[in-house]
């Protein structure tokens, strides 16, 4: 193994660690909008305080709704992530469903203050048709 400025390399046309972070590191990189995909989902099945650490990040859940009717299950909400590491912080609406097999269907996307009218109407729409689904289900 030799030290080239800063560089590592193991033996001839070994790799350097621009080459492993570029290859193996940087294709790992997860980006807030996942992070907020993966607290949607598992939101939908299991609860989460008001303020909770996932992994390197802190979601402040700012308005959120779980809907469950029969075996559906809707959760919908704003949250404020942060990376505990680089401080990086946005603000996300999401809504993921699940009917009760085994396909979970989630949707996030960054929000602004003038989001918030279009999201509460969002919220109850959803919320309607989820318990209205349900019901002309089993009324059928």
């Amino acid at each position: 193994m030799s030290f080239v400025r800063g560089q590592w390399s193991v033996g001839s046309g070994g790799f350097t660690r621009i080459v492993i972070a570029e290859r193996l590191v940087k294709p790992m990189e997860v980006n807030l909008e996942q992070v907020a995909a993966h607290y949607a989902i598992s939101s939908v099945f299991g609860s989460y305080p008001d303020e909770t650490v996932l992994f390197c990040y802190t979601i402040r859940r700012l308005d959120y709704d779980n809907v469950t009717s029969g075996r559906a299950r809707l959760a919908i909400g704003r949250c404020r992530i942060s990376s505990n590491l680089t401080e990086e912080t946005e603000e996300v609406s999401f809504a993921a469903l699940h009917f009760g097999d085994h396909n979970v269907t989630a949707a996030v996307e960054r929000s602004t203050p003038q989001d918030l009218t279009a999201f509460e109407d969002l919220k109850h729409k959803c919320s309607a048709a989820v318990t209205q689904a349900i019901c002309l289900r089993s009324c059928a």
